[in-house]
């Protein structure tokens, strides 16, 4: 591309102003148009003429239509061939001129104003390129650059013109580019200014530059400061022929400064592409200013060749201020032919235009047509005619359409009403005229009928034709007839029905489940054999092909069951469940097992195979049992008021309770009180009181009593104490002392923080005899507790400083009576540093209260914080934290049960504590009897009398063992309980967690095994009371324990001689004379030849075996009660003797003599608690055995050769020494007696008068026989 240069620009300018002058059109033969409805196109005039305009290059001729609507079109046609001189044609928008060998372009359809659609149809002798007028409201067909121009540098030194509208003057200035230092460029298209049409296209710029190089600054200059360009836009490409005329109209107006702009147009050259070396460009405008209004710019084209405009908006600095803006407006480019437009070209073409309405319903008003033609110089003269339409009659009926097409229900007779109006008010006609089903319909009373009296056939399609005629114009609707089906006949069409079928099922969700739409018969079905029909399923929103139908659930009938204990166990029946498709299903109730006394509502819940569940409910009463309170006694002096309470075990089931009573007993009224028959009634909770006066009759009839029975209760039953007996006494009975303690108002607490300020205890007396005063003495509290008050029936200390751990407050109270009486009472209170962290939302003891609402205050005093206990009842309370279903341990109501000081200070709040517990808080070894079951460590205060018993229900954690033993801790020692007569323990084989209430029938003396419940009841200040005082209060640490397995070892041994000879002393002083007969009976046997007066030394060695067996001791520990086994025993041993004969005559002799029996050793195993008391009960289980002197006889029966036969007999004067060893103890025992022994054998003498033998003995020892095998041997020991 070359370099714009300054001469060019010149001559471009002046070209732009030379323009051709041509005369006014006249336009006649114009004529008035009647056309018939939807006519074909017809010429508007074959006759019309146009003169006096000599040429019209530029210029256009224009039809337009008053009123005109989308029907109406203007069309331009074209002569059979194109190429004949003078022939016009259209191809596309562009118009040509027939030359005799060709055609030339001269001219165009305007693009907006073509004549379709009630569009004027404009005929310009030029042709505007694409969106060159931008009527399109856009840029469309144009590139945009909204940046400064890119080779703006190309111009640096260019001339260019510039005019001072303002002076008129005008000049040729220089082009200097300045460097922008902030340019805004913007291109849009506006409505003002503009040069033609309603739109034109603006370019702008503003900001500012630097100018290299320039002058000083001296005002307004028209040249020597600089300039800068952009933004610019260029057209769509366009061909132009050699003789062409280019044409734009542009403007321009200053803004932050002059205006500099510049129009090119650019072809591609010879190689076709644009922005190569060959590129052509002349310049159709270029000027600097400070405003232009809209002119024309022309160009002729010299070469066939592809163009575009470019058109570059600048600004000049002209005051030099360096802050610049200017706008170019380009507007009407186009391209101007080079062949002359006369009159008869003009003329010729206007009467190829023709005109046409396709509307079925036109106009009826004439309308007016307007010609126009505009020559070259712009001066027009224009030509009106009417356009009047004659339209056939027009059809109301089905909406004027003219092929309707109906969709009429089955059975339906009559199709609709026929009219028609003409809309030039001529009288219409109507008939039926055609369509292949006429025959079968028939106009009544301008209605359509179906001729046969059943109605449309479903399914059928009919065709029939309707004529309407007005002033030989005719109308016509051919009508289709779609009958539409009815499967049942409800007159709503199977399209539009929702139940095609008429079941009462719609058909998407019969269709949706597999079922038939248009079957009837398929809602009475069961598609899945769940026992409801699919029309049922339908209604009830439930899958036919899935069974969704849950089974019916008949719960039990409503039960009203007595409690028998806290947790009364309920025998619910069964519910049945029956599923339509699995049969019997089974149905499972929200509780069962055990129930506190009160109303509930089961829900019996069952489930079919699919997963469908369903509920019914049953109603179950537990009605509660109802007791008196302990007895109490009362003082007479001076009269007083007696309380007297019942308690329900639980929430009645209904209310109100009734509780009447009789009164009876040695006291009467009105002389000794005012309590007459009546009736306890609660109308909520579980406790009812009467209160009733005492009459001191000053007689002195001491020890009287009342005695109150339950009578016929009503909503509850009878517990274990349905009599209440209250002693009326004159003598001084001792108080009864109850203590609660207040920390800062608190409430009752066993739990104190160390800053949560000062605590008061007070000290509650009941007194039996009302008109008592009470001392109290606080010295047995533990010493670093400081009374900080003198009130004397409260103790008030500061905990602030109190290491953390159990602190006892004790109080002792003595009355003012004759002789004074006293009662000791005592708390404990766990200090801790600081409070328990207590959440909001949480539940820890499942009451349904808050632990944030509960806090750790102590309500019901049993030690336990009110957020961990779901018992607020007095005589209950958890045996393991945080249950309270299951587990409660329990004593006679109206007495106070609570934790005792080892639960307390282990912080398990409850009273179920372990061993380690114990040894942690009492620094005590580990009972030696197993635990079975749990210890329990509690209190109970508040008894109306001290030394009354109390019974005490633990619901043990295992069942009770064999061999079980109630074991206590008191004064740091264990111990088993004592049963006296007063004090007693019991058991009743209740359920893992239940137990039978206080007092139950069901509880038998002692520890039965396999039994989950222990009944204690213990004397106030008994052997069994732990805190050792007659108080009206009892204190039990203690549990099931069971002997454990011991195994025993024990042994026999021998003594020394000494030993031995000590021993038998007092034996052989019980010699009697079975002795001496046996000596005198072997005196009279025969003899044997014995050398007379010669002493024999004999020793004898043998194997020793008891006939008591293994069997044989057990069967002497079952005897004995004892519960062991013999593991082992050792009956068979070695044995020894010695023995110092002298014979009386040849076949007697007398023998002296010592024998051991050896040692036997025995292994037992055997239950036992206390292992030295297990070793005194099996010491005399074993075998025997022992050693001692024998003295008897020997006779000798002479055989043969140098053998002789021996018979032995005598008295065994024994002792036996026994060792006894178990797992933690020893013991020692010895035994003796006086048994005979007998015995044979054979001896052999030797030359040296030497005799060896062998001979068999039995001894019996206590009746147990022991034999020995010996071998021996004797020798003649020499006189002396």
């Amino acid at each position: 591309m070359n370099k714009i240069g300054l001469s060019f620009l010149s001559v471009l300018c002046t070209f732009a102003s030379v323009q051709s002058h041509a005369g006014t059109p006249v336009i006649t033969g114009l004529s008035d148009i009647a056309l018939d409805q939807q006519e074909p196109a017809r010429l508007v005039s074959s006759v019309l003429s146009i003169a006096g305009g000599d040429a019209y290059t530029d210029g256009s001729i224009t039809f337009s239509l008053a009123q005109s609507t989308s029907d109406d079109y203007f069309a331009l046609t074209s002569d059979p061939d194109p190429d004949i001189s003078g022939a016009i044609s259209v191809d596309g928008s562009d118009i040509y001129l027939g030359n005799g060998s060709g055609r030339d372009r001269v001219g165009a359809i305007d693009a907006i104003n073509n004549g379709q659609a009630g569009a004027d149809l404009q005929i310009l002798f030029s042709s505007p390129l694409a969106n060159s007028s931008f009527e399109t409201g856009d840029t469309q067909g144009w590139t945009t650059y909204a940046q400064t121009y890119a080779s703006q540098t190309d111009f640096e030194g260019d001339s260019i013109n510039w005019v001072r509208s303002g002076t008129g003057t005008s000049g040729t200035g220089s082009i200097k580019i300045g460097a922008t230092s902030s340019i805004n460029a913007q291109i849009s298209v506006v409505t003002s200014p503009i040069s033609a049409g309603t739109y034109a296209l603006r370019l702008f710029s503003s900001g500012g530059l630097s100018c290299p190089n320039s002058v000083a600054r001296q005002g307004t200059l028209p040249d020597g400061y600089c300039s800068t360009y952009g933004p610019y836009v260029e057209s769509t490409p366009f061909e132009a022929f050699n003789g062409d005329l280019i044409s734009v109209d542009w403007a321009a107006a200053n803004g932050g400064d002059w205006y500099e702009v510049i129009g090119m147009l650019i072809g591609d050259g010879a190689d076709d592409t644009f922005g190569t070396s060959d590129d052509t460009q002349e310049v159709l405008f270029a000027q600097r200013g400070d405003t232009k209004g809209f002119s024309a710019s022309t160009s002729n084209i010299s070469q066939d060749d592809t163009y575009k405009f470019q058109f570059i908006s600048g600004t000049y600095d002209a005051s030099g201020g360096l802050a610049v803006g200017a706008s170019l407006y380009v507007d009407n480019a186009r391209i101007i032919s080079s062949s002359s437009i006369s009159d008869a070209i003009a003329l010729n073409i206007a009467r190829l235009v023709s005109y046409q309405n396709t509307s079925t319903n036109p106009p009826i008003p004439a309308r007016t047509l307007t010609v126009t033609a505009q020559a070259e110089d712009g001066s027009s003269g224009s030509a009106t005619a009417s356009i009047t339409i004659d339209s056939a009659p027009v059809f109301s009926s089905f909406e004027g359409v003219r092929f309707p097409s109906l969709d009429i229900i089955e059975g339906a007779q009559v199709i609709g009403g026929i009219a028609a109006t003409d809309p030039n008010g001529d009288t219409v006609s109507i008939a039926i005229s055609g369509g292949a089903d006429a025959d079968l319909f028939s106009l009544v009373d301008g209605e359509l009928i179906f001729n046969d009296i059943g109605g449309l056939v479903g399914g059928s399609i009919y065709s029939v034709e309707i004529a309407a005629t007005a002033n030989g114009l005719s109308s016509y609707q051919l009508i289709s007839i779609n009958v539409l089906p009815d499967l049942d006949g409800d007159g709503i069409t199977d399209s539009l029905d929702d139940d095609v079928d008429g079941d009462g099922i719609p058909n998407d969700w019969e269709v949706l489940y597999g079922l038939n739409p248009s079957d009837a018969s398929d809602g009475d079905m069961d598609s899945d054999s769940d026992g409801d029909t699919n029309l049922s399923e339908y209604l009830n929103n439930s899958n036919p092909t899935v069974d969704d139908i849950p089974p019916v659930v008949t719960a039990p009938q409503d039960l009203t069951i007595n409690s028998t204990e806290l947790f009364t166990p309920v025998t619910l029946g069964t519910a049945t469940a029956i599923d339509g498709l699995d049969g019997n299903v089974t149905a499972t109730p929200s509780q069962s097992g055990r129930f506190k006394p009160g109303a509930y509502t089961i829900t019996w819940s069952a489930t079919d195979a699919a997963g469908n569940s369903a509920s019914d409910t049953q109603l179950i009463h537990v009605v509660p049992m109802v007791d008196f309170a302990k007895d109490q006694t009362v003082g007479e002096a001076g009269g007083t008021s007696v309380t007297v309470s019942v308690y329900l075990n639980g929430e009645a089931a209904t209310y109100p309770v009734t509780v009447p009573y009789t009164v009876s007993g040695t006291a009467t009224n009105p002389e000794d009180h005012n309590l007459a028959n009546g009736s306890f009634v609660l109308n909520s909770g579980v406790k009812s009181s009467l209160t009733f006066d005492i009459v001191d009759d000053g007689l002195g009839d001491n020890s009287e009593q009342i005695i109150l029975t339950l009578g016929e209760i009503e909503n509850a039953v009878a517990g274990a104490k349905t009599t209440h007996r209250i002693s009326i006494t004159e003598i001084n009975e001792a108080p009864s002392v109850v203590l609660s303690s207040d920390q800062q108002g608190s409430g009752n607490t066993s739990l104190i923080v160390n800053g949560n300020g000062q605590v008061v205890v007070t000290a509650n007396v009941t007194d039996p005899n009302t008109g008592d005063s009470h001392t109290f003495d606080w010295s047995t509290t533990d010493s670093s507790l400081i009374d900080l008050d003198s009130i004397a029936n409260t103790f008030t200390f500061d905990p602030a400083s109190l290491p953390e751990g159990l602190y006892k407050v004790g109080v002792l109270v003595t009355d003012n009576g004759l002789p004074p009486a006293s009662t000791t009472a005592s708390m404990r209170m766990r200090v801790i540093a600081s409070a328990p962290v207590i959440q909001t939302g949480v539940d820890s003891d499942g009451d349904g209260q808050d632990d944030s609402v509960e806090g750790f205050g102590d309500a019901d005093a049993d030690g336990i914080p009110d957020y961990l206990d779901a018992i607020d009842v007095s005589h209950r309370v958890e045996e393991r934290v945080g249950e309270s279903a299951g587990f409660v341990m329990e004593t006679n109501p109206g007495l106070q049960l609570k934790l005792g000081s080892v639960a307390l200070a282990s912080g398990t709040n409850a009273s179920g504590v372990s061993d380690t517990n114990i040894a942690d808080q009492t620094a005590t070894e580990v009972d030696l009897f197993a635990n079975v079951g749990g210890y329990f460590d509690f209190d109970v205060n508040g008894l109306p009398e001290s030394g009354q018993t109390v019974d005490i229900v633990v619901a043990q954690f295992a069942a009770i063992p064999a061999d079980a033993v109630y074991r206590k801790f008191i004064n740091g020692v264990w111990r088993s309980f004592i049963e006296n007569g007063v004090d007693s323990i019991a058991s009743a084989a209740g359920a893992e967690g239940y137990c039978p209430p206080p007092g139950d029938v069901a509880y038998s003396a002692g520890l039965t095994e396999g039994d989950w419940c222990v009944q204690l009841t213990i004397q106030d200040g008994g052997p069994n009371d732990a805190d050792g005082e007659t108080n009206g209060a009892v204190s039990d640490p203690g549990g099931v324990g069971t002997k454990s397995n011991i195994d025993v070892s024990s042994s026999g041994g021998s003594l020394s001689i000494w030993g031995l000879m000590l021993m038998l002393l007092p034996v052989i002083r019980k010699m009697n004379k079975k002795w001496l007969l046996l000596a005198a009976i072997g005196a009279s046997s025969q003899a044997q030849a014995l050398e007379p007066g010669q002493y024999e030394l004999g020793f004898n060695l043998g194997y020793v075996h008891s006939d008591t067996s293994k069997s044989d001791l057990n069967q002497q520990l079952t005897d004995s009660g004892i519960n062991g086994v013999i593991l082992d025993e050792e009956a068979s041993r070695m044995g020894f003797g010695l023995n110092l004969g002298y014979p009386v005559t040849e076949e007697f002799m007398l023998e002296l003599g010592y024998k051991n029996l050896g040692s036997v050793d025995t292994h037992l195993r055997g239950l036992a608690g206390d292992v030295a008391t297990f070793l005194a009960d099996v010491e005399e289980v074993h075998p025997q055995s022992g050693h001692g002197f024998t003295f008897g006889t020997a006779y000798h029966f002479s055989l043969k050769q140098d053998w002789t036969a021996v018979v032995h007999t005598g008295g065994f004067f024994w002792v036996a020494h026994f060792d006894l060893e178990g797992p933690t103890d020893t013991r020692s025992f010895s035994d003796s007696g006086m048994d005979i022994y007998m015995g044979a054998g054979l001896e052999r003498a030797l030359a040296s008068g030497t005799r060896v033998g062998l001979n068999l003995q039995r001894f019996w020892l206590s009746g147990e026989g022991v034999d020995t095998l010996n071998l021996s041997v004797r020798f003649p020991v020499k006189q002396y």
